[in-house]
């Protein structure tokens, strides 16, 4: 017959037990709540939103690759060589399925005078929302609408910087040459007589009046 001291006490068993279940229990759960906290916290991450008072972003109409086929004030008339994104349905006439060929008129205010008729240009649009008709720009127009500076909006916030989607390029992608004097380095008659000219008429003009008063101090007097 057993002593009754070499028995072990029930009580120290379930301690025992109890703590073996809690670990597994600790070891199982743990990690799947840390991983629901990584996903948590990318997708908190991951996540924008805009500031109270920041406008939502433009998205462009359409891109595509076109050449200027006619240039008023205003507007710039291109023949679509190639569609890269966007639709252009409702706004070109004619062209294939996939928009190839398709005359668009897009509407440019003064920035039109930088591009050149036949020229090709990479050509972003977006929907002008007074006019309802297809915009761009040659310049980056950032903050076209006064941005935190307009009346009502606090200026405490910080609005995120958008590209402008409705931006017209190069084909290789820089951006247009709209340096002033440009125009006239191009042109070299306008140059001249933009310049040259002018100094050359000046000069005329000052060698004449000395002629003339040198002619009247000789002159004889009567």
């Amino acid at each position: 017959m057993h002593s009754s001291k070499n028995a072990p006490r029930p009580s120290r068993v379930n301690k025992s037990l109890t703590a073996v279940v809690t670990a597994i229990a600790v070891m199982i759960v743990l990690p799947s709540q840390l991983s629901a906290a990584g996903n948590d916290t990318s997708t908190t991450a991951t996540s924008t939103t805009l500031p109270v008072g920041c406008g939502s972003p433009t998205s462009a109409q359409a891109v595509f690759v076109g050449t200027v086929v006619e240039r008023t004030e205003i507007d710039a008339t291109f023949r679509v060589d190639k569609l890269r994104a966007g639709t252009l349905t409702g706004f070109a006439d004619g062209g294939d399925a996939d928009g190839e060929g398709a005359v668009v008129k897009v509407r440019y205010g003064r920035d039109v005078s930088f591009l050149d008729l036949n020229g090709v240009y990479l050509v972003g649009t977006v929907i002008d929302t007074a006019t309802s008709l297809l915009s761009s720009s040659v310049r980056d127009n950032q903050d076209l609408f006064g941005g935190n500076q307009i009346a009502g909006i606090d200026e405490s916030v910080s609005c995120p910087q958008v590209e402008n989607p409705g931006r017209t390029l190069l084909i290789d992608g820089q951006p247009v040459d709209t340096a002033i004097l440009s125009s006239f380095f191009d042109q070299p008659l306008r140059l001249f007589m933009a310049l040259v000219l002018p100094m050359t008429l000046v000069f005329v003009v000052l060698v004449a009046l000395v002629f003339m008063r040198r002619a009247a101090r000789l002159a004889p007097h009567r």
